[in-house]
């Protein structure tokens, strides 16, 4: 199962493996050159360093046991280079606390058991890869909220609607400086207070949707169409992780992969960022903990199916419509993953074992 997955998560990435044992690089090279986009084999931690320095890799792989040298002061050179690199450790020695301890303290990425079973390897290397997109995700985020702002404000200089808002909000700075000439005309005046008291009701508050006006003009074709594929997929996701039998772990994961996916659209977009961050996190829940959903099976798809519901009508009346309020669905869908989200965490464990869990 885990294969799958790890080959979706790993496609456009590279890895570093360093081992210096012929017959575990063969077994390694056989499972893993067709999950990444590049694998890279060196067999001593020097030769390693000196090519990392050069060359950038987005996952390291070292099987300590098979290595001589300092493998603690290897992996600081390596974090000083990158203090975000993603390094995964193999090892035998599960029980040497102190070996652990530091490596946790290295800040390493995952730790893979020997003997490596394949499913495991490729579990923990799918966690490992989940990470890094999730990094690359904040930092695409960050960087098209950045161009966005800069669009916005040069947007402002010469849009014709920004213009029309600036005159709007003249005559009204206009309407409040007139003297009143009768009690008619301060009821009107009082119309248009910026500032509520405590007591007032959430009803008379009107808010000014102009901000919102021509803002779809601004989405691009290509990330609607994409959020039109991903509900689909996530559609046939849904479907196909539970029946009369159950549930099924493997749909239920690609249910995840699938949201996370389609929050990643909404994280571009200054109205949606919120919701996106809330419908990625939701997603990677449901990836991570697909097996104690399918224990949970009748219990999670009708929550599952009413979230996948609300989205649909999300689409239909925000994207297709152009809403005149982008927003007006983001609290109550935010609320929803938030909700169900907190059902499915309290399940992971909380034993002492909890101590060497690197995820």
């Amino acid at each position: 199962m885990y294969a799958k997955i790890l080959k979706e998560s790993a496609s456009q990435l590279t890895l570093l493996a360093i081992q210096n044992d012929a017959e575990s690089r063969l077994s390694m090279e056989k499972n893993l050159a067709l999950s990444f986009k590049q694998v890279t084999y060196m067999s001593n931690m020097q030769e390693a360093l000196w090519l990392y320095k050069s060359e950038k890799f987005d996952v390291v792989l070292i099987d300590i046991d098979t290595l001589e040298g300092d493998i603690h002061e290897f992996i600081d050179d390596i974090k000083k280079q990158d203090p975000f690199q993603a390094i995964a450790v193999c090892s035998n020695r599960n029980h040497d606390a102190p070996l652990l301890i530091k490596l946790m303290n290295s800040h390493i990425t995952g730790f893979i058991m020997k003997p490596m079973e394949l499913n495991e390897l490729c579990k923990i290397l799918s966690k490992v890869c989940a990470k890094i997109q999730d990094r690359q995700m904040l930092l695409h985020y960050l960087e098209d909220m950045e161009r966005l702002h800069d669009k916005v404000l040069h947007s402002c200089h010469s849009c014709s609607v920004k213009v029309a808002l600036l005159n709007d909000a003249v005559d009204k700075f206009h309407l409040h400086a007139s003297p009143v000439e009768s009690t008619e005309e301060k009821e009107e005046e009082d119309d248009f207070e910026f500032f509520e008291t405590s007591s007032a009701t959430a009803s008379s508050v009107t808010e000014d949707t102009s901000i919102y006006k021509d803002y779809f003009s601004f989405l691009d074709h290509d990330d609607k169409e994409e959020l039109h594929d991903q509900l689909s997929d996530i559609d046939v996701s849904l479907l196909n992780a539970f029946s009369e039998r159950g549930g099924d772990a493997q749909h239920i994961d690609k249910l995840g992969s699938c949201m996370m996916r389609y929050g990643n659209v909404l994280l571009h977009y200054q109205f949606f960022s919120d919701m996106g961050t809330s419908i990625l996190e939701f997603g990677k829940t449901i990836s991570d903990e697909s097996e104690m959903i399918v224990s949970r099976s009748e219990d999670f798809q009708a929550l599952l199916s009413g979230f996948c519901s609300g989205l649909q009508t999300y689409m239909s009346e925000v994207w297709e419509k152009s809403s005149e309020n982008p927003k007006f669905f983001n609290d109550s869908i935010i609320n929803d993953a938030e909700t169900i989200r907190g059902m499915m965490l309290p399940s992971k464990a909380t034993d002492s074992d909890d101590d060497l869990v690197f995820f």
